[in-house]
């Protein structure tokens, strides 16, 4: 967060293992994002030097891209909860002034009304 310019996930994760060498890294990341994920600066040098662990909704099946399944990797699948509610949902119902703590917990909700995030006014 102090670096001047744009900073990748690859420039947080060589200066973490500088000064932690010996810790296992894994980033966690959507199966969505994990589909673009070969679109990430330095994607192939992020695969060996850390694990990928993918949250998938129960039902979904976690698909590789083809050009991270022709390198070495390490990826788990982390199965989430199947949940009745979606970040659109959230979203819609946040832009809406509706009570969104159901949906994303009191502290969340706290802080988007605060914020006034996905509302129009």
């Amino acid at each position: 967060m102090t670096r001047a310019g744009p900073s990748y996930t690859l420039d947080s994760v060589r200066e973490y293992q500088q000064e932690r060498p010996d810790d296992a890294l894994w980033l966690i990341l959507g199966q969505d994002q994990l589909a673009g994920f070969p679109s990430w600066n330095g994607w192939e040098e992020l695969v060996e030097r850390m694990g990928l662990a993918v949250a998938a909704r129960a039902q979904d099946k976690v698909q590789a891209p083809a050009a991270l399944l022709e390198r070495p990797h390490r990826l788990v699948r982390l199965t989430m909860p199947a949940l009745e509610w979606s970040s659109t949902e959230a979203r819609r119902l946040a832009a809406e002034g509706a009570d969104v703590g159901p949906v994303v917990g009191d502290e969340v909700a706290g802080y988007i009304a605060r914020h006034r995030l996905y509302s129009e006014n």
